[in-house]
C-alpha cells in the first residue's frame, strides 16, 4: 500500500484569531495491490501560534502528544506504549 496526499490553495490566506486560514483543494492516491483509488476534495487550512489550552497538563502515558483541532473541537491524539490514544478537549 501507498498514499500520496497533496495539498493546494485556491485563495489567499484570511487573518483568523491569532493565525490565518486558507481554502484548497486536496488530492489522494492510493495505492492498493489490486488497484488504485484517487479522488480531490476541497478543504481548508487553518495555522495558529500561541498554546493549546492543555500544553501544560501532563500527559498520562507520558507519550508523544499530536493535537489538532476539527470543526471547531480540540482532540489530542497521544502515542504511549499500547498506541494511540485520543482524548477530546472542549471547543476551539
Amino acid at each position: 500500500m501507498a498514499l500520496d496526499l497533496e495539498w493546494y490553495a485556491e485563495s489567499s490566506p484570511s487573518p483568523v484569531e491569532g493565525g490565518y486560514e486558507q481554502a484548497g483543494t486536496a488530492h489522494a492516491v492510493v495505492e492498493l495491490a489490486d488497484g488504485e483509488l484517487e479522488g480531490e476534495f476541497l478543504s481548508r487550512r487553518t495555522h495558529r501560534w500561541g498554546s493549546w489550552p492543555w500544553a501544560s497538563e501532563v500527559v498520562p502515558t507520558g507519550g508523544l502528544r499530536a493535537p489538532l483541532s476539527v470543526d471547531g473541537v480540540y482532540i489530542e491524539r497521544v502515542l504511549g506504549p499500547t498506541g494511540w490514544t485520543e482524548r477530546r478537549l472542549g471547543d476551539a
